[in-house]
């Protein structure tokens, strides 16, 4: 059920409030986990692929082969991201995106949905 459909629901008209407010904040969190992950995305590739030598190189050694120089290139690099080498660097981009997940958009979630309580702090890790 979308939220749209929640509004309309008689059932639900009790969380009417709740449901407008999570239809004026999702945009914000989603631009906001949106520009973590980004930034996460941007600082963690460029320090696995900006002195990776030996991948630009053979980059740069397939060119001249003929037609489909970009194919190869892009076959190439998609094995370096499949090599199981690199699981390592794959789970630290996963955790980024849980991370930001649940600061962006579950902890706010969380906190307009939990009791209003005096210094009540939510950790969802």
């Amino acid at each position: 059920m979308s939220l749209a459909q929640m509004l309309d629901d008689e059932h639900l008209q009790s969380a009417e409030d709740m449901l407008n407010e999570i239809r004026c904040s999702s945009e914000t969190w989603r631009s906001e986990f949106l520009a973590e992950v980004t930034e996460a995305g941007r600082e963690l590739y460029r320090a696995a692929l900006y002195d990776n030598d030996r991948l630009w190189t053979e980059c740069k050694d397939l060119y001249g082969q003929g037609q489909g120089y970009r194919n190869r290139v892009a076959e190439r690099i998609q094995e370096w991201f499949e090599d199981q080498e690199h699981n390592d660097f794959l789970d630290t981009v996963e955790q980024r995106v849980r991370l930001a997940w649940n600061k962006r958009v579950i902890q706010p979630l969380c906190l307009l949905c939990a009791p209003a309580k005096v210094g009540l702090v939510v950790n969802v890790s």
